[in-house]
C-alpha cells in the first residue's frame, strides 16, 4: 500500500493553493500509481463522479461555493474511497462529460456570484482524472450564498435551500450557524502551514472595530442560543438590499442581549464592509432576573427623537457647536453626510420608551439612511405592522438552547440541578423566556420549593409576578430594615451616612439592615469618595409606594423628614467629561484611519488633561501608540496598565496590552495579560487561551535556546494544556474544530518531544513516554504519535535489566503503563478509521505489553 507524509502533503498542498497552482506537480504529490493520498479535509475533496445529472450538478456546486467560503481547495475527480477515510483509488474519469462553462453560468443562477474556477486534465497509470481548482473567498468579500432552492434529492430535501452559506469543516461540506459565521468573516488564514506562521497567526491581534458598548457584564454576562437568530443578522449584514433590521418581542426574551452579541462579533471580526459599531439606548433601567428588580443602566442616550439625532450626531464626531441649537432637519442633514463618510453599525436599543410617533420617526430615519455603507439595527417591543423581511420576531428559548440557558444558571449561581420534568415545568410557565426563567430560579435558588415557584407564577404575566415576590420580601424584613429600605427608595442613592442621618441608626443596628437589604434590595452605588454608597430601583421603589402605610407606623412624618434632608447635587462635571471622552475618541480615531498617528496621541493627551486622566482614555492612548511606526511598545504598555488600574475592562484594552508584550518580546507579560482577560470574563475564551499558548511556546523555544530543557518542557506543557482546551472550548460552541488550532498543538507536541530527546537520552524515556501518552489524551492522534510511542515503549521494555539499582523503578513504571498504552492503541485500531496501520505499529509490542501488565 503507498504511503504519505500526510502532513507534509498538507503543508505543501496549502501552499499550491496559495500560489493559484493547478498542474501535474499538484496531482504528483497526491498519488502513488493508482493510489492517492487519504487527506480528504478543508483543502482536498475527491469525488469519483461528479456534475453529470441535475442533481449531481448542484451538489457539486454545493462543494465548489464550500470551498470558495472556506480557504479554497481542489476536488479531485475520478478517484473513487474504496475504504473509509484510508483507501483512495483512481478509477477515471470521462472529462468529455465536464462543461467548464456550464458550471460556472449555473453558480451564478445559484448565488448571484462569479467563482473563477478553473481545470486541470491529468493521466496516471493509463487512467484519467481532472483537478478542479476553486479560489479562496477574497477578504473583505462577503460569503456566498444561495439565492434560490437546489433541486429536490429523492423527492425529500433540496441540495441546499435559499439563503443557505455553506463552508467545509473538515472533510464535509456544512450549512453555517451561529458563531460559524464569525469565523466566516474573519480573516481565514490557511491552517495547513508551518508552525512558525502559525503561532504567528494566533499571537497576532486583531484590529477590533471602534465602540462605544457597555460592559458585557451588564448587558449579559454569558450568552447562549439564539442560533439562528445570529444566522439571520448575520445573513442581513450581507443583504445588498436591505440596510434596516428589527428585532421585535415581548419584554425579557433576550432582545438588547442578542443585539450585542452581535456587536461584539462585529467589532472582533471587523468586515471590511463596516467601520465602526455606535450603540445608544433609551433604557433608563434594567430588570435582573437574579435580583428580581430593576438597575440603572451606565447610560441613558436619549428619550427623545430628537435628543437620537444629536446623540448619533456627537458619537459621528459632529463638532458640539454644529450641533448646539440645530433643528431636527439640520441634525438630519449633519448625521447623513457623516454616515456617508465611515460604515456604521448603528445599534438603537429599546424604541419602544418613545412616545408612538417618535417610534415611526425612529423607523423611517433607520429606512432613509440605511445605505450601502451602514446599517441599522434597532430593538423594540412593538413590531409596528413591518414585514417579516424587515422584522425578527422573537420566541423563548425551547429545546436544546433553553436546556443550556438553564445550565448556565445553575453554574452563575450555583444553584439545585433541576429533574427533566421540572424543566419542562419551567419552560411552559416562563415560555422561554430568558428574563423570567433567571428570576424564577432565583426562588429555587433561595430555598422556594420548585413548584411552589412555578404556582406564584402560573397565571400571572411577569410584571404581577415580579411585584408580588417583591412585595412579600420586603414584608417580611425586620422593622428596622425596612425604615432603612423606606429611607434609601426616598434619597434613591445616597450614602451610609445620610441612612443614618435620616434613621437614626447607628452601629449594629444601620450594619445588621444594610447586610438584610444589600443581597436583594440596596443595590451598591459607585463610589464618591470612599463611603459606601446605595441606591433603590424604581420597581422596589413602587412596590414600597403601594405599602408604605403598612411599611412603618409614622410613614407620612418620616417621609417628610428624610426628603427635608436631600440636596440635590447635579452630575454636570461627570456628564461633560463624558462628551469630553467621547468627542475625543472620535477625533482620535479619525486621525488613526489616515495612520495620523502624532495628531491623534495630541487629541488624547489634551483630553486627559481636561478629564483627570479618564481610563477610557487610556485605552485609546495605547491603541495609538501600538499603531505608531514601529510600535512604540513600551508606552503603550504603560498605558495599557494604567486603564486596567483605572477599572477599564473592555476587550480592546487585553488585545492591545498583549500585542505591546508581544512586541517586545516579553513572552511572560504576554501570558499574564492572557490570564487577566481569562479571569475578566472576556471573550472569547478559546482564542485567549490560543494567544496565551503562542506566548508559552515561545517562552518555551527562549528557554530552549537558553539550555533550560525542564523549563521549557513546562512552558510547552502550559502551552499544550491551552490550546488543547481552546479546542475543546471551540467544539462545544460551534461543532466545528478549528484546523489551525490542531495544528499547532502538534507542533507544541512535536518540540516538546524533541527537548526530551535531545537533553535527556535514554534516561529521558519515562519522561517521553508520559508526555506520548499525554499527547494522544489531548487528541493528537497522529502516526508519528504512534509510532514514536511504539518504538519509546520497546526501547524501555528491552532496557530492563540493563539500567543499575533502576531496574525495579523502571518495571513498576511499564507495570503502571502498560495498560494505558494497550488500551490507546485498541481503540485506534478496533475504531475503523485508519486502524490498519496503527495496527502494524502495536502488533510487535502487544506481547510484551501484556507481559508487563502482569
Amino acid at each position: 500500500m503507498a504511503t504519505f507524509e500526510i502532513e507534509e502533503v498538507r503543508r505543501r498542498i496549502g501552499d499550491f493553493l496559495d500560489r493559484g497552482k493547478n498542474d501535474d506537480e499538484l496531482i504528483s504529490l497526491l498519488h502513488q500509481g493508482i493510489h492517492f493520498c487519504a487527506i480528504e479535509c478543508e483543502l482536498v475533496d475527491y469525488k469519483e463522479s461528479a456534475f453529470g445529472d441535475a442533481i449531481a450538478l448542484a451538489k457539486g456546486i454545493k462543494h465548489i461555493v464550500a470551498l470558495h467560503n472556506t480557504y479554497g481547495g481542489y476536488l479531485i475527480l475520478g478517484v473513487a474511497e474504496i475504504a473509509a477515510d484510508q483507501l483512495f483509488e483512481l478509477k477515471g474519469f470521462d472529462s468529455s462529460r465536464f462543461d467548464l462553462k456550464q458550471i460556472k453560468d449555473k453558480i451564478f443562477s445559484y448565488t448571484g456570484s462569479h467563482i473563477n474556477i478553473s481545470v486541470h486534465n491529468f493521466d496516471a497509470d493509463g487512467r484519467s482524472g481532472l483537478s478542479l481548482y476553486v479560489p479562496k473567498r477574497a477578504a473583505g468579500v462577503k460569503p456566498v450564498a444561495f439565492g434560490k432552492n437546489g433541486p429536490t434529492i429523492e423527492k425529500k430535501t433540496p441540495a441546499f435551500e435559499s439563503g443557505d452559506v455553506v463552508f467545509r469543516s473538515g472533510d464535509n461540506t456544512r450549512i453555517a450557524r451561529g458563531d460559524e459565521f464569525e469565523f466566516l468573516y474573519g480573516p481565514r488564514q490557511n491552517p495547513y502551514v508551518d508552525s512558525k506562521r502559525l503561532f504567528n497567526m494566533f499571537s497576532e491581534v486583531a484590529n477590533p472595530l471602534p465602540h462605544n458598548l457597555p460592559d458585557r457584564n451588564f448587558i449579559c454576562p454569558k450568552f447562549v442560543g439564539r442560533t439562528d437568530v445570529l444566522r439571520r443578522l448575520w445573513t442581513w449584514l450581507s443583504d445588498q438590499f436591505s440596510y434596516a433590521k428589527v428585532l421585535a418581542g415581548e419584554g425579557g426574551l433576550g432582545k438588547t442581549s442578542i443585539a450585542y452579541e452581535f456587536c461584539e462579533k462585529i467589532c472582533r471580526v471587523a468586515p471590511t464592509n463596516i467601520e465602526r459599531v455606535i450603540w445608544v439606548t433609551a433604557k433608563k433601567q434594567q430588570f435582573s432576573g437574579d435580583k428580581n428588580d430593576f438597575i440603572g443602566v451606565p447610560e441613558t442616550h436619549y428619550t427623545n427623537y430628537k435628543e437620537l439625532l444629536i446623540v448619533l450626531c456627537r458619537e459621528c464626531a459632529i463638532r458640539e457647536e454644529e450641533v448646539d441649537g440645530s433643528d431636527e432637519s439640520l441634525l438630519q442633514s449633519f448625521l447623513r453626510e457623516a454616515i456617508a463618510i465611515v460604515p456604521t453599525l448603528f445599534v438603537v436599543d429599546d424604541v419602544d420608551s418613545l412616545s408612538l410617533n417618535d417610534q415611526k420617526r425612529v423607523m423611517e430615519l433607520a429606512w432613509q439612511f440605511g445605505s450601502q455603507g451602514s446599517r441599522f439595527l434597532l430593538t423594540t417591543r412593538r413590531n409596528l405592522s413591518f414585514s417579516t423581511d424587515l422584522t425578527i420576531e422573537l420566541e423563548g428559548l425551547a429545546g436544546q438552547e433553553f436546556l443550556d440557558y438553564v445550565l448556565t444558571l445553575r453554574e452563575r449561581y450555583k444553584g439545585p440541578e433541576l429533574k427533566e420534568s421540572d424543566i419542562r415545568s419551567l419552560r411552559e410557565t416562563t415560555k422561554g423566556s430568558p428574563l423570567f426563567t433567571e428570576s424564577l430560579y432565583r426562588l429555587v435558588r433561595r430555598g422556594v420549593h420548585f413548584y411552589s415557584a412555578i404556582k406564584e407564577w402560573k397565571g400571572k404575566s411577569g410584571n404581577e409576578a415580579r411585584a408580588a415576590a417583591l412585595k412579600r420580601e420586603i414584608e417580611a424584613l425586620p422593622e428596622e430594615a425596612r425604615r432603612v429600605l423606606f429611607a434609601a427608595s426616598i434619597f434613591r442613592n445616597c450614602s451610609r451616612t445620610e441612612l443614618e442621618e435620616a434613621t437614626g441608626y447607628t452601629g449594629e443596628t444601620i450594619s445588621d439592615a444594610l447586610d438584610e437589604l444589600s443581597s436583594l434590595f440596596l443595590v451598591h452605588a459607585p463610589l464618591i469618595s470612599e463611603e459606601p454608597r446605595f441606591e433603590v430601583s424604581s420597581a422596589t421603589q413602587s412596590v414600597i409606594q403601594t405599602i408604605k402605610t403598612s411599611l412603618v407606623p409614622d410613614h407620612a412624618k418620616f417621609e417628610a423628614h428624610v426628603r427635608s434632608l436631600r440636596r440635590h447635587d447635579a452630575e454636570i462635571k461627570t456628564q461633560k467629561n463624558n462628551q469630553i471622552v467621547a468627542a475625543a475618541i472620535n477625533e482620535a480615531l479619525a486621525f488613526l484611519r489616515v495612520s495620523d498617528v502624532p495628531s491623534a496621541l495630541k487629541t488624547v493627551a489634551a483630553a486627559q488633561r481636561k478629564t483627570r486622566y479618564h481610563a477610557d482614555l487610556y485605552v485609546l492612548q495605547a491603541r495609538c501608540l501600538i499603531s505608531a511606526i514601529p510600535k512604540r511598545a513600551s508606552e503603550a504598555r504603560v498605558a495599557a496598565r494604567k486603564a486596567y488600574h483605572g477599572n477599564n475592562r473592555k476587550p480592546l484594552l487585553f488585545g492591545v496590552w498583549y500585542d505591546a508584550e508581544m512586541s517586545l518580546k516579553h513572552w511572560v507579560g504576554a501570558a499574564d495579560v492572557c490570564d487577566l482577560a481569562l479571569t475578566n470574563s472576556i471573550e472569547p475564551s478559546a482564542d485567549w487561551r490560543l494567544k496565551r499558548a503562542a506566548a508559552n511556546f515561545q517562552l518555551g523555544d527562549q528557554q530552549q535556546t537558553a539550555r533550560s530543557p525542564e523549563l521549557a518542557l513546562r512552558s510547552f506543557s502550559r502551552a499544550a494544556d491551552d490550546i488543547s482546551m481552546a479546542m475543546t472550548i471551540a467544539l462545544q460552541s460551534t461543532d466545528r474544530q478549528n484546523p489551525s488550532s490542531a495544528e499547532i498543538l502538534h507542533a507544541t507536541h512535536d518540540a516538546m518531544f524533541s527537548t526530551i530527546e535531545s537533553n535527556g537520552g535514554e534516561d529521558a524515556m519515562p519522561a517521553l513516554l508520559d508526555e506520548l501518552l499525554l499527547a494522544i489524551k489531548r487528541g493528537d492522534r497522529r502516526w508519528r504519535v504512534f509510532d514514536r510511542l511504539a518504538r519509546t515503549w520497546s526501547t524501555l521494555y528491552k532496557s530492563q535489566g540493563g539500567r543499575q539499582g533502576r531496574d525495579i523503578e523502571l518495571r513498576n513504571l511499564l507495570h503502571d503503563r502498560s495498560s494505558h498504552v494497550r488500551r490507546v492503541f485498541e481503540e485506534l485500531v478496533t475504531s475503523g478509521n485508519g486502524g490498519g496501520p496503527f495496527g502494524k505499529l502495536y502488533a510487535p509490542i502487544k506481547e510484551s505489553l501484556e507481559e508487563a501488565a502482569i
